[in-house]
C-alpha cells in the first residue's frame, strides 16, 4: 500500500502551497527565475515503509469501525 500526499493550505500572502511546491519542483522562467530541483521526487524516494504502514493502519481501523481514528498531529518541526 502507498500513501499519496498533496500540499494543502495557503501561506501568509495567500499563495497556495501546491503552487509553491510546483514552482520549486519544476522551476520558473521570466520574472524572478527559479531553477527547479525536483525535490518532490526526492521526498517520494525517501518516504519510509513506516509512514505507509501507519497510514494503512489508520485506513484499516476506519474500514473495520466506520469511524475515523484519532490521529496525533505533530507541530511544525516535530517528529
Amino acid at each position: 500500500m502507498q500513501t499519496d500526499i498533496y500540499p494543502q493550505g495557503k501561506g501568509r500572502k495567500g499563495v497556495k502551497n501546491n503552487v509553491k511546491a510546483f514552482v520549486l519542483h519544476h522551476g520558473r522562467n521570466g520574472r524572478g527565475k527559479i531553477d527547479g530541483d525536483e525535490w518532490v521526487k526526492d521526498v517520494v524516494l525517501d518516504a519510509t515503509d513506516e509512514s505507509n504502514a501507519a497510514m494503512a493502519d489508520v485506513w484499516g481501523k476506519f474500514i473495520e469501525t466506520g469511524n475515523v481514528p484519532d490521529v496525533k498531529k505533530l507541530r511544525k518541526g516535530q517528529k
